[in-house]
């Protein structure tokens, strides 16, 4: 079997970062003073794009540091930080850690930890890496699988306000979350609310569960829909025999686009992923065809530190070989600009080009997220330097135009 790879997409609109061009380009000086030293990061990786530099350096509190799931799992929390999902679960009480960003551009992030208890946990779950902060309520959602992430065992959705436990919706194989303003979006093997049966075959897809509804999160009202699959793929692998499919990560953009991931087993042992963009007016009628963006990119099974993200103009793909030329080896983040099609309702993907090359013989980043004002955060990782083998955290190295 190949070796795996681990793939990451973020998504970055114009309108929270910026264009540098001949017309609006900063003085070199204010360029420079806003920029910290390019060699902060080598070791770990350079950035390929002129127009881009590094603004902020943060260091994760040791008392923090995770353990082989690395820095995976982050996401921008709704107190203004980074969120960390579920870590330390072996007891079956998932902590989630928010962390709180100092003033200065370098420093140490501050972390506060809060212990999840959700009842009625299967000993042998297994938590997906990330939660998110809903829209709505003031709640926060997390995920498990019972039994892997394969869609064939229960799993569920947990929503909690602060540490309280709220409510809980049986999903199966576990989901991969999102949101809309008002609804939540899950990659899952079924809607939220159904329980695997012996025999029953999967539907991979992704889901939109409204608050309210048989399954919904909120008691039923006048406008209420039932749990509806908005994506559902038709991609078979091309020239690849495939044995299996399942779902990845899942994003929404400013502008209501989503973007799914279906992950391709093939019978040669590859572990694939297909990334699909569905546009707003599609999920707004419950209904449509999405568009495959990216095909076949080698990716990590289960995918657990492939990342999604979406923000209106830009897609930014984490992958072992450049999707520009496969000639050019090793990790890269490249960009593609995207575009919704007006006239045919579909999303459209542009032009790209490098802007991070992992550096030689150094641990790749482990996750990538934006924050408030859509920059770039790029956590990196470095192993054998905390006790029982544990990888220690680096830092988060924050991305942003000149």
């Amino acid at each position: 079997m190949s070796t795996p790879y681990r793939v990451a997409i973020l998504l970055v609109a114009a309108s929270g970062c910026g264009r540098v061009g001949a017309d609006d380009a900063q003085p070199a000086a204010a360029a420079q003073d806003r920029c910290l030293p390019a060699d902060s990061a080598e070791r770990y990786f350079s950035i390929l794009d002129p127009s881009m530099c590094i603004v902020a350096k943060y260091d994760l509190p040791a008392s923090t540091e995770p353990s082989t799931m690395g820095l995976s799992g982050f996401t921008w929390g709704r107190h203004g930080g980074p969120l960390r999902g579920p870590v330390d679960t072996a007891s079956g009480e998932p902590t989630i850690v928010r962390y709180d960003v100092p003033p200065a551009r370098t420093g140490t992030l501050i972390a506060r930890a809060t212990r999840l208890v959700v009842p009625g946990v299967p000993a042998a779950a297994q938590w997906l890496p990330t939660a998110i902060d809903l829209p709505f309520n003031g709640w926060t959602a997390v995920s498990y699988a019972a039994a892997g992430f394969l869609g064939k065992g229960a799993g569920a959705i947990a929503l909690f306000d602060g540490d309280r436990f709220v409510k809980s919706h049986d999903v199966p194989g576990g989901a991969y979350l999102s949101s809309t303003a008002s609804a939540l979006l899950h990659a899952s093997y079924g809607p939220a609310g159904t329980v695997p049966t012996d025999g029953g075959v999967p539907e991979p897809g992704v889901y939109l569960a409204h608050r309210c509804g048989t399954s919904g999160l909120l008691p039923p009202g006048p406008d209420c829909r039932e749990p509806q699959r908005i994506m559902r793929w038709d991609y078979d692998g091309g020239c690849c025999n495939t044995k299996s499919t399942l779902v990845g990560p899942i994003a929404r953009d400013p502008e209501g686009n989503v973007f799914g991931t279906q992950i391709l087993r093939s019978t040669f042992g590859l572990t694939d992923a297909v990334v699909w963009g569905l546009t707003n007016n599609s999920v707004l009628a419950g209904a449509g065809v999405p568009t495959a963006l990216i095909h076949q990119v080698t990716v990590a099974d289960p995918p657990l530190g492939f990342h999604v993200i979406a923000d209106g103009q830009r897609l930014y793909v984490d992958t072992l070989d450049s999707l520009l030329d496969h000639r050019t080896r090793g990790p890269h983040v490249d960009v593609s600009e995207y575009h919704v099609d007006r006239s045919r309702d579909v999303i459209v993907l542009g032009k790209s080009r490098h802007l991070l090359k992992k550096a030689p013989e150094s641990y790749a980043w482990s996750s990538l997220f934006l924050d408030g004002e859509r920059r770039l955060w790029v956590g990196v990782t470095e192993a054998g330097r905390s006790a029982a083998g544990r990888v220690t955290v680096s830092a988060f190295f924050v991305i942003a135009p000149r």
